[in-house]
């Protein structure tokens, strides 16, 4: 019976593991065992596990065990050509820093069978990197195929460049820190499209113009024109307001309108087509 490296099988029923989907990561002849790793389970470090080979071409017979398939994250399936050089640095540094463990088979029984690793934790100390590191990136190698692709990071799954992320009942960002122990801070404000449109008309009706305001100013305005109930109410609790703070109002700014409207807008025709807009020629011309 063919029990190819690297398959995945999903097991239903069985005596040998849990139910769900595996990959088989080795078989050791010498000592009649089947290295599994699960699938399923998708913890940030997962340890293999070793089944007895005749039990698990058991299981396979009774159709316990049947092949599957596992979808790969798609930034692992790019081309290399198509992969930043800093990414491919960074994947074969991670290789690298695996390489001496992966390739000894005597760790990796161990490592399935047994509660304790010390031959991790000398390792470890060996090339300078963290246990935890180290059992990391062990089970990216082991989920993703047993490939040095396996260890590409995945900054791409990260981030939203150019995206409106949308927040429900949490705020997006890092949370507010206040500066003394004895000053409570207001909870951090949720931009909503609402307040995305009262930024707007403070901008267009205060700060983008010809001698407009600066943008502390606008900022003041902006609270008075449509937050002037929250600032009221507040004062009158003795608590700080819940209001859009001047760095979201700033932020905003620049989503809503791009740098070149903002500076044809707060200049005059004259001086924009003078002092501020792109040269359309070289400086020879």
């Amino acid at each position: 019976m063919e029990l190819p490296r690297n398959s995945v099988w999903t097991l239903n029923n069985s005596d040998l593991v849990e139910d769900g989907l595996y990959r088989l990561l080795d078989i050791f002849q010498d000592v009649e065992s089947v290295i599994l790793y699960s699938l399923t389970d998708t913890s940030v470090t997962v340890r293999p596990m070793a089944v007895s080979l005749e039990g698990f071409t058991e299981v396979v017979s009774s159709r316990k065990a049947k092949k599957a398939q596992y979808e790969l994250p798609s930034y692992l399936l790019v081309d290399e050509e198509k992969i930043s050089s800093e990414h491919i640095a960074r994947r074969d540094k991670n290789h690298e820093l695996i390489k001496g463990l992966i390739s000894d088979s005597t760790f990796i029984f161990d490592y399935a069978t047994k509660k304790r690793s010390p031959q991790l934790a000398e390792y470890a100390k060996k090339v300078g990197v963290d246990r935890k590191s180290l059992a990391r990136l062990l089970t990216k190698y082991w989920r993703n195929g047993q490939d040095k692709m396996a260890l590409l990071p995945a900054f791409s799954k990260s981030g939203g460049s150019g995206r409106d992320r949308t927040p429900t009942t949490k705020p997006l960002g890092a949370p507010k820190q206040p500066r003394t122990i004895a000053v409570d801070r207001a909870a951090k404000f949720i931009v909503n499209d609402d307040d995305k449109n009262n930024f707007k008309k403070a901008l267009k009706k205060y700060y983008l113009k010809e001698s407009g305001l600066t943008l502390a100013k606008t900022y003041d305005n902006l609270l008075k024109d449509s937050y002037s109930k929250e600032l009221r109410l507040a004062d009158a609790c003795g608590r700080a307001p819940l209001v859009p703070t001047k760095k979201q109002f700033s932020y905003w700014r620049t989503k809503l309108f791009n740098k070149e409207q903002i500076m044809k807008l707060r200049t005059s025709e004259n001086d924009y087509l003078r002092n501020k807009r792109g040269a359309l020629g070289s400086i020879t011309d």
